[in-house]
């Protein structure tokens, strides 16, 4: 089934997300060689990073 953590980061709206402003920040948060960023494929790797981090945030919140 679809636990509470995938609900929030499937439902997480574009503009909730912190998305960075440059390759180097977007390369960093994915703990890779900026040289070795391809759009393409760490893209989607880099929504899904930022859509749990965001699942997180808000699973912390309603712990509180």
């Amino acid at each position: 089934g679809l636990s509470l953590r995938d609900y929030f980061a499937a439902s997480a709206r574009h503009e909730d997300l912190p998305i960075p402003d440059t390759i180097e920040e977007s390369a960093k948060l994915l703990d890779m060689p900026v040289e070795d960023w391809i759009p393409v494929l760490h893209w989607p790797r880099l929504v899904s990073w930022l859509r749990y981090a965001y699942a997180d945030a808000m699973l912390a919140e309603r712990g509180k």
